[in-house]
């Protein structure tokens, strides 16, 4: 039996693992084509390092810069995918480069052609002259292994996609040679394969399913696909991280319906996202079919380091070496003055070692060894011609590393994969993320060379196929699934897939504010302990931070003013005033070089979304949020309103007792009066009222105006920045007088520093774990 992954055949296994029969032989398609095509005897067959080595041969004395091709080595390995894959798809097809030239009519590509043609003739010469074989050439030179079909009575063969001309070739010999039935789904998708069967005498019809005999030319089976509508719901974002809520929506209203975790499905378009769903997924819901990469593990980093240390001269690339304690001396004196030269091989393997030994990781280390036997055969085979340096070496070593995937043993029953792992399979539950324009339909590096028109008449697969191709895995995967969970992001720069419309007749969109379910809540457990001190608060200098803090919890002040017990906390998750400080910061820098749109206000916020996650995501809800805040300086600054200082500090005496400060903003208003402005981010941000004030906690208003009053202040008040909206303090009289009172009560000899009677002020306290409130 024939697959086409492995994830379909173990999932054929787990249902017929309880059968009383023996379970027939079964391998990938792709491990099919490996195992009968037998390549020319006596060739070495080039891998992926030594197909570069020659190409960076092949293109000397061409004008290959005309490509887009660098002569850099690192730049050419990405670089030569593109090349290959192009030449393997004309192979493929039965295709030559004079067919595509005489298929340009107006000679748009034709030079472009006639030096990839240049390439292709010299690489073929560089191949025969080592002796060599490269698979991409395998449909000019091979034979069929009829011995390995031998283990086989017949073939029953479960076909998703599209065959290249080669495969369905080599389709058309197996069923010479043996028995073949073959399993399809025709849709309005993939209606291309009635052309591709029709060579064969087989006429079929888009919305059937098929047993076909391929051996005997007939149709054994054919069943109209049920037409359903499809249960699904459509959820925008404001931000592409807000999906892991919506991931984590999902799979909870799954479950509540009844749908086994194991028979859920995750899919990732871009699977460079799945690192993301990993970091936030707490409760262990997911595993992942790709592996975990290895590129955030301390050996890669190492390794990268030794490669930016020794390409460029530069501080931050030493900072790295001292970072990573790698052995400069050795760097420095042994592998630099070899760096530029051609490759030393006893050298070479000796850095690998260097390397390894940094390493503690059983999987990892078992992974590595592999690439080094690897790398010691090529440089077997690298001969002195072929001009390979030591840093072209490591190029080559550590992009194998960079390609090495951790299995994921921590995993749970929620499956995350890439679209192409779902053929075949059935899922009750999908959820499918990232469902936007820019990477659903995902682009083909095969479409780099040739416009679709030439690509139409020559008969080689075009865009609108690999398009109409993920069109039909997701409709097969939404038509047997029971609930769909799609979600896109939808902002200024992103729209949803255009796949979207043709998917499904009528959208079921739905707005979900995913923000609150990546956030988490304690219970607090009150316990009671008296400290009394003898001191006199008013020989201390306050903030208003400070006195808000005695006025909140005197035992929270004990601990951070009194003993200077700092919070010692290493956490991903950014406190309220770290995101407050960040915006704070770039409105101080901004403003002060005259940069005032919201354009500049996100690139810089852009800076801080490198390392932390959880920043990320909040950072990115925030350059939404201030674009309110900037439409509205926008018409503060029309009407002539102007920045008088930024961050202005202050240290003032007030009934004999110090205060001090910092002033976010003061501003000169038309009038010639002046505004003190302090912005605020949180989402709890209250005004005092005539009714509350009395129970108020909070006097920084009051301590700006008294430190710049002697200005002219006809205003104080805060920014919302939530809002984009100045809040002005209403009762400034009242609280000053309240304030004076409270300053007055700081001349003290013996005070008690109880704990807090209210419960949710020690929510977010640091010190909640040493008063037993934890």
């Amino acid at each position: 039996m024939i697959f086409p992954t492995n994830r379909s055949i173990r999932e054929y296994i787990r249902q017929n693992k309880l059968c009383n029969q023996f379970l027939p032989k079964m391998i990938t398609i792709g491990e099919l084509f490996n195992r009968i095509i037998i390549p020319p005897k006596n060739k070495l067959i080039v891998d992926s390092d030594l197909r570069i080595i020659y190409l960076q041969k092949a293109i000397k004395k061409l004008n290959f810069k005309k490509l887009g091709l660098s002569d850099d080595f690192a730049k050419l390995y990405t670089q030569g995918e593109y090349i290959f894959k192009f030449f393997n798809e004309l192979n493929s097809e039965f295709k030559t480069i004079e067919d595509l030239i005489i298929y340009d009519s107006y000679s748009f590509y034709e030079e472009h052609l006639r030096i990839l043609r240049a390439i292709y003739d010299n690489y073929k010469q560089i191949l025969e002259e080592k002796n060599a074989f490269d698979r991409i050439i395998l449909p000019e030179n091979f034979s069929i292994n009829k011995d390995f079909l031998e283990v086989f009575s017949n073939i029953e063969l479960y076909y998703e996609g599209y065959f290249s001309a080669f495969e369905f070739y080599l389709i058309e010999e197996l069923a010479k040679i043996i028995p073949l039935s073959l399993y399809c789904t025709i849709n309005k998708f993939n209606q291309k394969n009635i052309e591709l069967f029709s060579k064969i005498k087989l006429e079929l019809e888009i919305n059937y399913q098929y047993e076909l005999d391929i051996s005997n030319a007939v149709i054994i089976k054919k069943n109209r696909l049920e037409s359903k509508a499809i249960e699904h719901n459509i959820y925008p974002v404001s931000s592409r991280l807000l999906q892991l809520g919506m991931i984590k929506y999902s799979i909870v209203s799954m479950i509540k319906e009844g749908i086994n975790p194991s028979n859920i499905v995750l899919v990732t378009p871009d699977e460079q996202f799945s690192q993301w769903i990993k970091i936030f997924d707490d409760e262990k819901y997911c595993n992942f079919a790709m592996g975990m990469k290895i590129n955030q593990l301390n050996i890669y980093q190492y390794a990268h380091a030794i490669r930016d240390y020794l390409n460029i001269d530069e501080p931050k690339n030493k900072e790295k070496i001292k970072y990573f304690l790698i052995d400069e001396v050795y760097i420095d004196e042994k592998i630099k003055p070899l760096w530029n030269k051609k490759i030393d091989k006893e050298c070479f393997i000796e850095l690998l070692d260097f390397i390894l030994q940094q390493e503690k990781n059983k999987e990892i280390l078992e992974k590595f060894f592999e690439i080094k036997v690897l790398l010691e055969s090529m440089l077997a085979l690298v001969e002195i011609d072929d001009n390979v340096r030591f840093k072209d070496g490591f190029e080559i070593f550590l992009k194998k590393l960079e390609k090495i995937v951790l299995d994921d043993t921590n995993g749970g029953k929620i499956t995350v994969v890439g679209i192409l792992e779902t053929r075949a399979m059935e899922y009750e539950g999908v959820i499918v993320i990232d469902f936007n324009d820019n990477i659903v339909p995902k682009r083909s590096i095969k479409d780099k060379y040739l416009s679709t028109s030439i690509k139409k008449y020559s008969k080689l697969p075009t865009l609108e196929d690999r398009e109409n191709l993920q069109k039909y895995y997701y409709q097969r995967l939404f038509q047997n699934a029971k609930k769909v969970h799609i979600s896109y992001v939808a902002d200024k720069e992103h729209t949803a897939s255009r796949f979207l419309n043709e998917l499904f007749e009528k959208q079921n969109i739905i707005d979900v504010d995913f923000t609150d379910i990546l956030k988490q809540k304690k219970e607090i457990f009150i316990d009671k302990k008296k400290i009394t001190k003898e001191i006199n608060l008013s020989t201390l200098r306050w903030s208003a931070t400070s006195l808000k803090i005695f006025l909140e919890c005197k035992r929270r002040y004990y601990f951070q003013y009194i003993l200077k017990i700092n919070q010692h906390e290493i956490a991903l998750k950014p406190k309220g005033y770290e995101i407050g400080n960040i915006i704070h910061n770039i409105l101080e820098k901004n403003f002060k070089n005259n940069k005032f749109t919201i354009e500049e206000m996100k690139n810089e916020l852009s800076k801080y979304q490198n390392t932390n996650p959880y920043l990320t995501i909040e950072l990115e809800l925030w350059k939404k949020q201030l674009e309110m805040f900037f439409q509205n300086e926008q018409q503060r600054f029309q009407s002539g309103i102007r920045i008088h200082a930024l961050e202005e500090p202050f240290l003032i005496q007030i009934n004999n007792i110090t205060l001090q400060g910092k002033i976010d903003r003061i501003d000169k208003l038309v009038n010639g009066t002046f505004a003190i402005i302090d912005y605020k981010t949180s989402t709890s941000l209250k005004i005092d009222s005539i009714k509350n004030y009395e129970d108020t906690t909070d006097f920084q208003l009051e301590f700006y105006f008294l430190a710049t009053k002697h200005l002219g202040v006809s205003m104080v008040g805060y920014y919302d920045l939530n809002d984009g909206k100045i809040k002005e303090e209403l009762v400034l009289e009242q609280k000053l007088k309240k304030l004076d009172e409270i300053l007055k009560s700081l001349q003290t000899t013996i005070v008690d520093f109880e704990m807090c009677s209210k419960k949710q002020i020690c929510e977010f306290c640091p010190y909640k774990v040493m008063c037993n409130r934890d």
